[in-house]
């Protein structure tokens, strides 16, 4: 570094105009040292070439001393064998072969290490099929618990509809009065007109009866080509004519009912579809009653108004955020850049030296980047000294 800065001051001197000047005038008033110093090499160069030659020399000396002496090491070694198993060829061969045990025995070893090896990989190959097949029954039973649970929820929710309708129920005989009257007093009186109907329909049936003839109705396979049905058709389908036959053929259609079922068997058929329909009802009051309770005991939310100045706080204090970071960031960027043109410097001075391609784990010319530095040191005084 010594070295690079009188050069660039000798350089900026010999630049300048009144560097120009003395340079002419000496030229001027020497002109044969000029030549002679031309000729010359510098000071500078002969002491960088000087300490680059040493540095190869030192740097090829070190593993030349290094394997000299692994040599000599060797060498010895092999005298002393020679001279233990000179003397007779039977300690040779015994010698031989225990080399040659060895040998087999390590062989022997290798293959049981291979052979434990394939038996390990078996074990490991037969360990993870019972790990799947243990993760295949794991899903299984996760599955299975989850539908468990399901269904005690669902068993839940009944049980705990029953309490309430339980609890409904078990109230003061007013008020099991008061429903019998408003639901099951309305329900019979509804079903009353439509029971008379169907008794004055089995009467007139009951008069139709004697004119019918049962004996071709009670074959089941006559002498025609389609078989009869084993089912008797009813005395309305048999008697399209009749004022009732069209009013029970549509009760039959709207209850889902096949239009030969006998009028009898609609009332039983009507009476539950009825009874389902109010307990249905039943429920829907029971949910929507449960559903406004659930609604009425929430504790009420903030208003719109108040949503919305929530909002807009939150989104000014991410911008706030936002703006703070992209100036940290700008100010990070802006000491990079300043930064650079010093990290150029460093980097194009360190280029310029010999132990430029030195890191603190390698070597360069058998030197490591401390010792390059020492050496540097070291120069600088002595140049400093001849100054």
């Amino acid at each position: 570094e010594h070295l690079a800065a009188e050069r660039e001051t000798e350089i900026r001197s010999l630049c300048s105009p009144d560097g120009l000047r003395d340079t002419e005038m000496d030229r001027s008033q020497a002109p044969d040292q000029s030549d002679s110093s031309q000729a010359l090499p510098s000071m500078e160069h002969l002491i960088q070439e000087g300490w680059r030659a040493v540095g190869v020399l030192v740097a090829q000396r070190g593993p030349l001393l290094k394997e000299r002496q692994t040599l000599t090491q060797r060498l010895q070694g092999l005298m002393e064998e020679v001279e233990r198993y000179a003397p007779g060829s039977s300690e040779r061969q015994a010698f031989m072969l225990g080399l040659r045990g060895c040998g087999l025995w390590a062989e022997l070893k290798a293959l049981r290490a291979q052979s434990q090896r394939q038996e390990l990989e078996e074990v490991a190959g037969r360990r993870q099929l019972l790990l799947q097949e243990l993760q295949a029954k794991q899903q299984r039973i996760l599955h299975w618990r989850r539908l468990v649970e399901e269904t005690q929820e669902q068993v839940r929710l009944l049980i705990k509809g029953n309490s309430a309708s339980k609890t409904r129920l078990c109230r003061s005989p007013a008020e099991v009065l008061a429903l019998i009257q408003r639901k099951v007093v309305p329900t019979s009186e509804v079903v009353a007109p439509q029971s008379q109907e169907l008794l004055r329909c089995l009467e007139e049936e009951a008069r139709h009866l004697p004119h019918l003839l049962l004996g071709p109705l009670l074959r089941h396979s006559p002498g025609g080509l389609q078989p009869l049905p084993t089912v008797l058709p009813s005395i309305h389908q048999l008697h399209p004519a009749s004022p009732r036959g069209s009013s029970l053929i549509v009760l039959s259609h709207t209850l889902g009912l096949p239009a030969g079922k006998a009028p009898e068997l609609l009332l039983p058929k009507a009476a539950s579809l009825r009874q389902d329909l109010l307990f249905l009802q039943d429920q829907q009051s029971l949910r929507c009653w449960d559903l406004l309770h659930v609604k009425t005991s929430l504790p009420p939310g903030p208003s719109t108004q108040e949503l919305l100045q929530i909002r807009a706080s939150q989104e000014k204090e991410q911008k706030d955020n936002l703006g703070q970071a992209l100036k940290q960031l700008e100010n990070v960027l802006k000491q990079a850049l300043e930064r650079i043109p010093k990290l150029q410097g460093v980097v194009e001075d360190w280029w310029e030296q010999p132990g430029q391609a030195a890191l603190s784990e390698e070597l360069c010319q058998g030197l490591s980047l401390p010792q390059w530095r020492l050496r540097w040191v070291q120069a600088q005084g002595a140049l400093q000294q001849l100054c």
